[in-house]
């Protein structure tokens, strides 16, 4: 997760993308994980968007296990156990916890 919650980063088993070693890809946020409907387990395609960031592009049905579900978001911080609020209206989800370790963490490396 990025340091504001709203871009969702995923590992990818590595692979060549456009000449690049591409371990991890961006989700964007919670709407796209859901309009793109990726779910935890897929196989999924990923290019470049931009020719730079690697994006998921989708899920590859077909690979789908059967058992998979839809992804959703905590309602606590896993790194704190605080609640995570969602503003309506608003694409981001929070820790409401100023002393969380992973916020204060990103507030230094972005400071």
């Amino acid at each position: 997760m990025g340091r504001t919650g709203v871009s969702r980063r995923r590992r990818v088993r590595p692979g060549d993308v456009a000449g690049s070693t591409i371990a991890r890809a961006t989700l964007h946020n919670i709407d796209e994980i859901r309009r793109k409907n990726v779910r935890e387990g897929d196989t999924i395609i990923v290019h470049k968007a931009g020719d730079v960031i690697p994006e998921v592009v989708g899920p590859v049905l077909d690979k789908r296990p059967a058992d998979s579900v839809d992804w959703h978001m905590p309602e606590v911080c896993p790194v704190c156990g605080s609640p995570v609020v969602h503003e309506d209206g608003e694409v981001a989800y929070r820790c409401v916890s100023i002393d969380c370790p992973a916020q204060l963490k990103e507030r230094l490396l972005t400071g």
